[in-house]
């Protein structure tokens, strides 16, 4: 609150609800004049309560803006501003000033100290039921006696203390101490402490008061202020004369213009500059930010600097006012992270209870998720109000198993507030996916959409909450994040709502439209350049010449051979798998890297032996349980996987049941379907068949002549360039591997397989292995074999 004096009235100002420059105002109290032709009655000097609270003598509550008028015929006068909510044409509710109501009335006196004619000079409000003043050099204490109600009396303070003033000292200015203590300063520059104000006590003509020496400044100053915001106080003090800055007696400022106290901050200007000194939690006087002033114009300017603002606000939110806070941060522009790094454990802790429902504003809400970092402005923007805060860790082990850091603020926060909002899809909708973009998780943000579009029965929240998302990401972006769902229906909603050409996408979406699932998302993946994703889906395919080369060309254009590997050897598509190793060992001979090669090698051998103990090991199994169910497992007629039809084609017995009339289907759909029935898939009719082909194919390739040729010149190659160990690890592991394969010959290949003549043979592989895989005729089941090898 802000009172000027203008002659007979007083124009009160509260700057806190609008700026008003003088000689306007939010009030004026005119003062009552006497009979016509009489002096008029002047306002002299006016002051406010330093600690309001409960009036004793008036029985009632004095409130912050209470104040005092002293006038021109030293009457003192008592007022209470008070003031109403409003709220004009639906608009926001506003304190405004509506009355201000007199307290008390007091008519000057006669006596020892002060007479009629005497100027009443330093008045000071203490508390609702002290007051003192300086009169004729001595300092005063307002106090009331038993009798007419504005019957009043004066005490000295200087005649009941132990502290006489000396020779031409004379009482400067005077200031609060706190609510029960008062400071005198005198004009030789020492400071006197005068107490026992006692608070909630009328003072009497028979009161006490302590006075002690408080202190001395080296000059005289003409203003005073407390600070009691650390555990000693503080005084501050002016000289105007001398535009010198004193802090408990010592120069800590010069060329000083102005000084203001605003609770938790000294305020002082020189010609340029507005600068902020803390009253708490800092030692001593320290200077933390300056602000320029502009050439001075007079005119009434109104700024607000950031450290006062920023104390309101650790307060709003110390006291969980979310929304004044909030109003506060989005008006002068102060990072919203402030919300949650003021006190992460309060703000997790209050967050369902307090912040949501005090933040209701949807606009509102995105602006905070949008402002969130991974970072902590206590400790970087707003360091200067929160000292000490770089050496105090954020400790949180008590609000969440989860665990809280700065480093993954931005994942924890929105978590929580995904977690905490209502799960239907149309309440918070923008909330949400706010904060699935900002975790970078518009696949989830999508998601949600569709969801509303399948879920709700129009349309229309489906695309508004799109159209936001387009708002926030940018559409091609955002398309293709959607094509990387493989749903070309969201495709084609997105496309839709961006209002993106149709000639752009049409033919390519029905182009992929065509395609089987797999092949569909590897052309996806390969055309959004997310070429790992594409081998994953291209090695579910079966393989043909066509779709081989494609692979081939994708992995060795993007250099995805490791990445193939792992997964055709997922799939069991070893034809492409061994294409790859190839390409990958020569590769790395190319590229130099021949350790790396040497270690691809060892590995590949490895998985090689390891394939063929599996194998193995399962045929034996399959081969036990075919034993003891001492019958082979008929095969159903299913049509086009009829066991007749495949047999009749590699067996010299003609098959007695073909059906007459069926038509004879081409040789290339008889092989298809002939590797269709014999799968290497656990429980298939022919599971022994295919195992026994796999088993062959995989000696062949370990086995020859090409192969050892190979390993020999590695191994030649690897000693003379010193990779000692390597070479001897890889001539150890291939003829272990070969050793093996001599070994199981007789375990694979069982008598009852063996007829006259023989197909190709692994001696001039190995230079050891005599067996060969013969055509069956002892049984019509291992008449598949001979085509299957082809």
């Amino acid at each position: 609150m802000i009172a000027v004096i203008d002659g007979t009235k007083l124009r009160l100002s509260s700057y806190r609800r609008s700026i008003i420059p003088p000689p306007m105002c939010n009030y004026t109290l005119t003062l009552p004049q006497g009979p016509q032709g009489e002096v008029p009655t002047c306002v002299n000097a006016v002051g406010f309560i330093r600690y309001p609270g409960k009036s004793v003598s008036l029985k009632e509550d004095v409130s912050a803006n209470a104040f005092f008028v002293v006038d021109s015929y030293n009457v003192i006068t008592f007022y209470d501003l008070k003031v109403t909510k409003q709220c004009k044409d639906s608009g926001p509710m506003r304190t405004v000033s509506s009355a201000v109501n007199t307290l008390l009335r007091l008519s000057p006196l006669r006596d020892p100290f002060c007479q009629t004619s005497d100027s009443l000079l330093n008045c000071l409000w203490i508390n609702p039921d002290n007051f003192v003043l300086s009169c004729n050099n001595y300092l005063v204490a307002l106090c009331s006696k038993e009798g007419p109600e504005d019957y009043q009396d004066y005490v000295s303070i200087e005649k009941n203390s132990k502290e006489p003033f000396v020779d031409n000292e004379t009482i400067g200015s005077v200031e609060a101490l706190g609510p029960d203590k008062v400071l005198i300063e005198l004009t030789s520059g020492r400071i006197m402490e005068v107490g026992n104000f006692i608070v909630g006590k009328r003072c009497t003509p028979y009161n006490k008061f302590s006075t002690k020496l408080y202190g001395t400044i080296p000059e005289f100053c003409e203003q005073l202020f407390v600070s009691k915001q650390q555990a000693t106080t503080h005084v501050y003090a002016f000289s105007e004369s001398h535009r010198n800055l004193y802090h408990n007696g010592s120069l800590v400022a010069s060329d000083v213009t102005s000084v203001f106290h605003a609770k938790t901050y000294l305020l002082f200007t020189t010609r340029t500059e507005l600068k902020f000194v803390p009253l708490q939690d800092r030692p001593g006087f320290t200077i933390i930010g300056e602000r320029p002033l502009e050439r001075l114009r007079g005119d009434l300017e109104a700024i607000n600097p950031h450290n006062l603002s920023l104390s309101f606000i650790a307060k709003r939110l110390e006291a969980l006012e979310y929304q004044e806070a909030f109003k506060i941060m989005r008006k002068e522009r102060i990072n919203l992270n402030l919300l949650v790094d003021d006190d992460p454990e309060r703000f997790l802790a209050h967050l369902r209870s307090h912040f949501l429902p005090q933040i209701t504003n949807v606009s509102w809400l995105n602006l905070f998720i949008t402002d969130l970092a991974n970072e902590d402005v206590c400790r970087t923007l707003y360091e200067s109000n929160y000292p000490g805060w770089q050496l105090a860790p954020v400790n949180l082990a008590s609000v969440s198993s989860g665990g809280y850091a700065v480093e993954g603020k931005i994942q924890f926060i929105c978590d929580r507030l995904l977690d905490v909002m209502d799960s239907n899809p149309t309440i918070l909708t923008q909330p949400k996916i706010t904060c699935h973009v900002k975790q970078g998780q518009l696949e989830k943000a999508l998601s949600l959409i569709w969801a509303l579009k399948r879920d709700q029965p129009t349309p229309e929240l489906a695309e508004q909450a799109l159209r936001y998302l387009l708002s926030l990401i940018e559409p091609n972006v955002l398309y293709d994040v959607a094509l990387g769902m493989y749903d070309l229906d969201l495709v084609r909603f997105v496309a839709d709502i961006s209002k993106k050409n149709s000639k752009e996408y049409l033919s390519f979406l029905n182009a992929l439209k065509r395609q089987n699932e797999h092949y569909r998302k590897f052309r996806i993946d390969c055309h959004l350049k997310r070429y790992n994703r594409a081998v994953a889906h291209i090695s579910h395919i079966k393989t043909t010449k066509e779709r081989s080369r494609e692979v081939m060309e994708l992995i060795f254009n993007h250099g995805l051979y490791t990445v193939g590997i792992e997964h055709f050897r997922t799939s069991g598509n070893e034809e492409n798998l061994r294409k790859i190793c190839e390409q990958y060992a020569g590769h790395l001979r190319t590229t130099g890297k021949h350790a790396e090669y040497l270690n691809q090698l060892i590995t590949a051998l490895s998985s090689d032996k390891e394939q063929f103990l599996h194998q193995k090991e399962r045929l034996a199994v399959v081969r036990e349980l075919r034993e003891r169910a001492h019958s082979w497992p008929a095969v159903e007629d299913e049509g086009d996987y009829g066991e007749c039809d495949l047999l009749s084609d590699s067996s010299t017995d003609a098959c007695p049941c073909r059906r007459s009339g069926q038509p004879q289907r081409s040789a290339k759909k008889r092989r298809i379907e002939k590797r269709k029935l014999v799968s290497l898939k656990e429980g298939s009719p022919f599971e022994d068949l295919a195992l026994i082909v796999a088993l062959h194919q995989l000696i062949l390739r370990v086995c020859r002549v090409e192969r050892q040729q190979h390993i020999r010149s590695i191994c030649q190659v690897a000693f003379e360039l010193d990779f000692h160990t390597e070479a001897r690890t890889i001539q150890r592991d291939y003829e272990g591997f070969i050793q093996l394969i001599q070994n199981s010959m007789d375990a694979i290949w069982i008598p009852e397989m063996l007829v006259r003549g023989r197909l190709r043979t692994c001696e001039a592989a190995t230079g050891k292995i005599s067996s060969t895989l013969l055509q069956p005729h002892a049984a019509q089941r291992y008449a598949l074999l001979g085509n299957m090898e082809n």
